[in-house]
Formats: structure tokens, C-alpha cells, sequence
């Protein structure tokens, strides 16, 4: 049985906070509160970008490589995949 890479949690951070960014742009916000949207498309757009960077370098290191058998590095990205999973259904 296969178990949970960092590579694949990061790809997953990446794709749900692009979910997220497409989620805001859908939102309507009250008229005075416009800038609210834009802030949260932008911030959903960088976190997605950072976990894309993050899951190529990860996925271009060899599986030796520490990063891939650090278990805080894992605990932290199974803590950011819950995070951006929560945020989506919140969101939804």
C-alpha cells in the first residue's frame, strides 16, 4: 500500500487553493466591501503558486532526499492540505 508524499500533499494544496481562487471570483460582494474579494483571490493565487514551486522542487528530489523522510515537514503539509480542504467547504 502506497502512502501520502509530500509531493502529492503539495499538489493537492496547490490545486485546492486554485479551487478557491476560482470560488472568489464567483463570489458577489456588497459593493463597499470590493476589495475583500480581491485580497482573498490574490492571497488564494500566491498560497497556490508557492505549493505548485514547492511540489516541483519536491518532486524533482530524489526519494532519498530528506525532505522526503522529514516527518515534521509531512505533519506540516497534511496540516496545510486539512487547512485549504476546510477553507473550500467553508467557502462552498
Amino acid at each position: 500500500m502506497r502512502h501520502l508524499s509530500i509531493t502529492f500533499l503539495t499538489w493537492y494544496v496547490c490545486g485546492m487553493f486554485m479551487l478557491l481562487a476560482l470560488l472568489s471570483s464567483a463570489i458577489t460582494y456588497v459593493p463597499s466591501a470590493q476589495w475583500i474579494g480581491a485580497i482573498f483571490g490574490l492571497g488564494s493565487i500566491t498560497a497556490a503558486l508557492t505549493a505548485a514551486a514547492a511540489a516541483i522542487v519536491c518532486g524533482r528530489l530524489p526519494s532519498t532526499h530528506w525532505v522526503h523522510t522529514s516527518r515534521p515537514l509531512f505533519v506540516g503539509s497534511l496540516v496545510a492540505a486539512t487547512a485549504a480542504t476546510l477553507l473550500f467547504l467553508v467557502i462552498v
